[in-house]
Formats: C-alpha cells, structure tokens, sequence
C-alpha cells in the first residue's frame, strides 16, 4: 500500500512538472510568435504579420493560404495602431489592419468590429470597419457605418473626406444596378486553370497573340511552413475562350529581395517593360524594369533610368502602346497631382537621360490613386483604374477619349465591370472595339486576391447617315458616292446617295472615319466621322450634319465690253509644256481674243498674271509663274499691244481656286484649275 502511495505520489509530482513546463513552453511560444509578428508587421510582410498574430491570439496558425494581394504600397498609418501592443485588444487591432493591407475584408470585418469599442485608443476603427463592410458587399450596414463614424469624428482630414466620397460611391452603386441594359454586359470569372490558388491578374498581349498574366500561385511543392509561397512570376499562355492553355512561367533572373510582374511588351514582342518591387522600410517600393529576348530566352531585367523611375518615388504598372511610340506608367513620382498619377514618355525618350516624363493632366489624374493604363490605339480610348472618383467602390475602370495632347472627362465603366472591391488591370486585343473580348483583373469574388475576368458587351448594329446637298440650291444630290475610310487608310464602305441625297452605312461597331463624297459636276469635299465608342451609351444610329458639294467655276467667257474692272478672268487652253515656260501653239486662240479686247478699248490696261499648284518648291513656282505671265505678255506686244498697257506678275502657288490635295491625296483636278493664267482690266 504504502509502494503504491509512493507511485501515485511520483506521478503526480511528474504531471505537475509536465504541466509547468508545457506552460512554460507555451508562454515561450506565444512571445516568439508575437515578436515575429511585430517584426513582419514592421517589414510591411502583412501576410506573415496575420499568420502570427493569429497564432498568438489563438495558438493556431492563421488560414489565409488562399494568396494575398501583391500590389499594396502604401504603410499602415501611425494613427490607427500603438507601436506596442501591451494588450489583447491592440493585437486585435493590428492583425485587423493585417488583413485589411493584404485586402482580406473576410477576415478584417469581424476583428474591427470588436475593437470599435475601444474608439478612444483606436478612433479609426469604425471608419475601416465602414470600409470593409463595402468591400464585402454589404452596402446597406456601411452606409450606417459611415453616417456612424461621421457623428463621432469631428476632424476634418483624409478619413471624414473619405467617408463623404463614400457614401456618394454607395449612391452610384445603388443607380447602377438599376440600370436597364444590364443583360448586354458579360463580365466572367475566367476558370480554375488560370484562378488558382493566389492572385492572379494584368493579363497582356504579345504580337504573336499569346496572353502573359501575373500569378502568386505557389510553385509546385511550396510548402507555407517554409515562408511565404506567394510570390508574383509571369506566365505565358494561349487565351482560349474563358481560359489560358498551355500554361508557362517565364523565366526571368530576379534578386533575392524583389517581387516582379505587370509587364507589357514592344509591338515585336522583342523587349518586355516589367514592375519589379520591395520592401523598405515597411513600404513597397516598385520601379520598372526592361528585359530582352535573346537566343537563351529573356535577358536579365535592367532597371531603367531616372526620367522614368524617379529617385524616392514607386514607378509600376507599364504599357507600350500598340503603335510602339509611347510609354505609359503609374508613379507617385514629385510633380504629380495626388498618391499614384498616370504619366507617359515617348519610348524612344524613355532611353534617353534627357528625355522627361509628361503628367497626363488633371483630366485623367485626381488626388487620389490613377494606375494600370490601357491604350486602345484604333479607338484612341484611354483605360485605367483610379480610387479618386464617384464609382462603385475601391479601384473603379474608367475611359476616356484623347491623344496625349488633350483627354475627354473620364467616364465610370459601371456596373457590372465594376464591383465593391477593387477592378484594375484591363486589356483588349480587339483591333475595332475597346469594349469586345476584354480581360480585367477584379477581387470581387475573392477574400483576398485579385483573378481575371472576361469581358464583353452585346452590342447592336451601327448606322451611320446622311445627306449630300448642293451647296448653292440647297437640293438633294443623288448618285453622289459617299465612301468611308478607317485610321489605316483602308476603305472600309462605299454608297450611293438615293434620290433624297441620303446614304446610310452599317457597322458592327463605331470606328473613327474618313469619309469623301464626290458628285457629277460636283468638287468633292472630305469630312471626318469621330466615333462616339461609349460603352454607357446605346446610341444605334448617328446622323452626320449635312453635307453640301459645290459646282466648280465655269471658265469665264471673254465678252464684248463692258467689262467688270479687277475682276479675274481666267484665259482658256493657255497652255505651256510640262515645266517650261515657252507657250504652245493652242495658246494662241485664247490670246488673240484678248488682243482684239485691248484693240477695241484702246484705254484699257490690264494686269496679266499666271499661277501655279503646288508641285515643286514655293521658290521655283514663283519664278515659273513669272516667265509664263511674261511669255504672254511677249505675245501680246508682238501682235501690237503697248507694253505700258499691261502690267506682268507671277504669283505661283500661292492663290489657289481649288484643294491641290485631299486627305492627304493627290487631286489632279485640283491642280488642273490651280494651273491658270489670267487677266483683270485695271481701268479703261
């Protein structure tokens, strides 16, 4: 008996020491986990800082493996969190703001809902809370969240602005899902080949038609246990439908410290243009880089100059436009007008240390976030993301239409393109339309990441009318032909006007024209069609203003006296050699007729004159148009008329009766007219 009680004894005595060492041990475990998470928290790694605040909150670890959102730059504020967390309740409060900086709302939600309370330590608790209740799309209780923090926050600053610019995002939202045509928008999760596991996002075209997209997917074997599997590659597939196939990371040559994605490419697709990023400080600084195809694959990225990645700023998010002339790019570079500004170079400038980087303006750029250019080159539709106007919420798409030198008032893509959360990242490979199997790069649908949609939009047939007038009756012209040439040069329709003088074209889509009209009888005249290319607009038919053609002059006829004093008469089948001077013998006829004119006006003086086209230089025109007044004017004394009655001059090309070219294009008939010789009766 005694034995057993001893045996009992020691085992109790061993449990209580297995007790308090497993309390130790665990105490120990606890503090490193909070040490590490303070100490990603610090780094800006918000995804390893949850991982472990979750663990010390919770012993386990946290299960946000789903990816995370790879393009957050800017650095929890110093006023939403104490330096220390002394308490539970700061933990709470900086794993909440973990979450929100890797965009995982889910999960942030909750956390700053229970730290509301505690307003006074954490008085932006409600106003993130508000935030990510949007962002998880429940509207309706953020609205009463933010109407909530605006009683109890009286300072005036970025937050109460916010909120204001908020609750005007909700309005929108709420109209934009009223809309109508909904049914002709088709925005679709591309499938789980390309959404895997992580973000996945900023797909872009190579001239061979293959699709590059970023991806955080883990590479094959990551384990989480070892760090974090998330880190951002490019991969090259073919785009099939709603999926990319034949799937392939590109290899690049990358430093140990430095994430990289978001590329564009040279229209030959020999150069890639590529953000690379890191983390300083607890902030992500970025800056673009340049890698070229080589035998052996792709050269080892190049960082480049400071007329593109400004010293101190975060340069990201790269597009060449398709003619291969500019370079557009999003940088909170000194100069601009808020956080992150869009802003272009030529490319060619972009290589060249003296080459300087032009704002895109405050038409495009608020003071707020305006990133991930596209460039819709056949439409001149500009694309971007921007957080700094009324739209759904978060990142919005907007559109508007310039050249460089001026831009249209940005538009909202609206619902469903845009979401509560965030919509970047768009791209189309259509040559005509802007709004036709498109890609963009939304998070919508995830807790944490952004993945890749597709995008179209139904659209009906275009009509395009007018009418073709003479200018001088105001009647309908028939059978004038009305043809419409695109960007390219290339025609594109050709139609007859009906015995209204109305054409009419259809199109499948709007696209800038050209068009020319000609009639019998007629001179032609050119105008220009600017597409309308809205994608909130249904308009199905646009009526150009009407078009009138002119007669041209009839050559005058040289007629008995009176005649009227400085008026130019044109003198017939006065003709020389091709770019001589001496006069053929048709001439003469014409010529005689104003001899016999001088010679029954013996009073008369006159001024006779010669004109050119265009062809040759200003110099040589002139000169040649000299020696053909004065030929004629020999003729004329050869058959006895005073020099002193007529004064010569050449006023080669300069006072033209007709358009020497069109478009652009040669017109011979222009030139015929311009190519005249004539006379006007100083006095009598």
């Amino acid at each position: 008996m005694k034995k057993l009680i001893e045996i009992s004894y020691r085992s109790m005595l061993f449990s209580v020491a297995a007790t308090v060492l497993a309390v130790s041990a665990f105490a120990q475990s606890t503090a490193d986990y909070l040490k590490a998470a303070e100490s990603y928290f610090a780094k800006g790694d918000y995804y390893s800082a949850a991982m472990y605040y979750e663990r010390f909150l919770t012993g386990k670890p946290g299960n946000n493996t789903s990816g995370f959102n790879p393009y957050v730059v800017q650095q929890v504020s110093s006023k939403t969190v104490a330096a220390n967390p002394a308490s539970r309740k700061q933990v709470i409060y900086k794993l909440a703001e973990s979450y929100r900086m890797i965009k995982y709302y889910a999960k942030a939600e909750p956390l700053y809902l229970e730290a509301m309370p505690m307003s006074a330590e954490f008085p932006l608790a409600g106003y993130w809370y508000a935030k990510s209740l949007k962002a998880n799309d429940k509207s309706a209780e953020a609205e009463v969240a933010f109407n909530e923090f605006l009683k109890n926050y009286t300072t005036e600053d970025e937050y109460s602005r916010d909120v204001k610019k908020e609750l005007g995002n909700i309005q929108f939202a709420k109209a934009e899902l009223k809309k109508k045509d909904l049914y002709k928008f088709k925005v679709n999760k591309m499938d789980g080949a390309v959404n895997q596991t992580g973000a996945s996002y900023a797909s872009t075209f190579l001239n061979n038609g293959s699709v590059v997209f970023t991806t955080t997917r883990p590479d094959t074997g990551a384990v989480v246990a070892k760090g974090n599997p998330y880190t951002n590659k490019l991969v090259k597939a073919s785009a099939e439908g709603n999926s990319f196939t034949s799937q392939q990371k590109i290899e690049l040559v990358k430093d140990a410290d430095w994430e990289q994605g978001v590329a564009s490419f040279s229209p030959d697709g020999n150069k890639m243009f590529i953000t690379r990023w890191t983390t300083q400080n607890g902030k992500k600084v970025s800056a673009l880089f340049q890698s070229d195809m080589t035998m052996t694959g792709w050269s080892a990225p190049t960082k480049l100059g400071e007329n593109v990645n400004a010293t101190g700023s975060g340069t990201q998010q790269p597009f060449v436009t398709t003619d291969g002339k500019m370079l557009i790019f999003s940088s909170d570079r000194s100069g601009g007008l808020g956080k992150f500004d869009l802003w272009s170079i030529p490319l060619d400038a972009a290589f060249n240390p003296s080459g300087a980087a032009t704002n895109l303006g405050s038409a495009i750029n608020t003071a707020d976030d305006d990133e991930a250019a596209f460039y819709h080159q056949p439409s001149q539709t500009l694309i971007f993301a921007s957080n700094g106007r009324t739209g759904m919420g978060g990142l919005d798409l907007y559109y508007s239409k310039g050249n460089f030198t001026s831009w249209d008032t940005p538009k909202n893509m609206g619902y469903p393109v845009n979401s509560v959360k965030d919509d970047i990242y768009y791209n189309t490979n259509d040559k005509k339309n802007p709004w036709n199997n498109a890609y963009l790069s939304s998070d919508r649908n995830s807790p944490c990441c952004l993945e890749l949609f597709t995008f179209t939009k139904i659209r009906n047939k275009k009509v395009v009318s007018g009418r073709v007038l003479d200018c001088d009756a105001n009647t309908p012209i028939a059978g004038a032909i009305v043809s419409a040439k695109d960007i390219n040069g290339r025609t594109v329709f050709t139609k007859t006007t009906d015995a209204s003088g109305k054409y009419e074209m259809v199109m499948d889509d709007y696209q800038d024209l050209g068009f020319n009209a000609t009639g019998d009888g007629y001179n032609s005249k050119a105008f220009n069609f600017n597409s309308p290319n809205d994608i909130n607009d249904d308009i199905d038919t646009v009526a150009n203003p009407d078009l009138c053609l002119s007669k041209p002059p009839k050559p005058p006829v040289i007629i008995d006296t009176p005649i009227a004093v400085n008026v130019p008469i044109v003198l017939d089948n006065v003709l020389y050699e091709f770019n001589k001077y001496v006069l053929a013998p048709s001439s003469y006829p014409s010529l005689d007729k104003l001899v016999k004119l001088m010679q029954d006006n013996p009073g008369m003086a006159i001024e006779l004159s010669s004109h050119t086209d265009n062809i040759g230089s200003d110099k040589y025109n002139q000169t040649l148009s000299e020696k053909r007044a004065a030929s004629c004017v020999q003729y004329l004394i050869s058959k006895g008329i005073e020099k002193s009655r007529i004064e010569t001059k050449g006023y080669g090309e300069s006072k033209p009766v007709a358009p020497n070219s069109i478009r652009g294009k040669d017109n011979p008939a222009g030139r015929k007219q311009n190519r005249r010789t004539e006379f006007k009766i100083l006095h009598y």
